[in-house]
């Protein structure tokens, strides 16, 4: 139980594909923390380590020392409460349902029909992705969430959103 400091390489965003779902589920364990006192996204990802009744535990912001407390929905985490602020990470890391549907219908990339019933990764996704169409990937490019507050994004998240802009599905 408990959040910290990631490394680049922990974590992991769990798409949970269930029978009868037209998209995945989510339960991320990487993310960013953002500062609501201090008005800043702190300098590092931070790893989930799980909760209990909700709660995750209390960091410290490394700029201005404010206490961020963490929680979540004591399952599966789609999204974390923070002092302030809530990081929805089917909004922040773009795998809203219409995603999915937009790469089945422009695409045939159907994630429910190749992964029934199972929980794969992001990661295997963006693999699988890059090679289907040839998707030059990169984990340089730089992005920022749609309220401009998040700059920093776990390595895969950034392959996914360059995905995103390549087959055109960025907007």
């Amino acid at each position: 139980m408990g959040i910290r400091q990631a490394k680049w390489d922990e974590g992991k965003i769990n798409l949970i594909v269930r029978n009868g779902a037209e998209s995945p589920s989510l339960d991320v364990t990487i993310t960013p923390i953002y500062c609501v006192n201090c008005d800043r996204q702190l300098p590092h990802l931070y790893e989930h380590l799980g909760s209990r009744y909700g709660q995750v535990g209390t960091i410290h912001c490394a700029f201005c020392e404010s206490a961020i407390h963490c929680t979540d929905g004591d399952n599966i985490v789609f999204e974390l409460k923070t002092s302030g602020c809530v990081l929805n990470y089917y909004h922040l890391y773009r795998l809203e349902k219409d995603i999915w549907i937009k790469l089945k219908e422009s695409y045939g990339y159907d994630i429910v029909a190749r992964h029934k019933g199972k929980t794969i990764t992001l990661k295997t996704v963006v693999k699988e992705l890059s090679k289907e169409f040839k998707v030059p990937v990169t984990a340089s490019q730089q992005f920022t969430s749609q309220d401009g507050k998040i700059t920093m994004f776990p390595k895969v998240v950034v392959k996914w959103f360059s995905i995103l802009v390549y087959l055109g599905l960025d907007k």
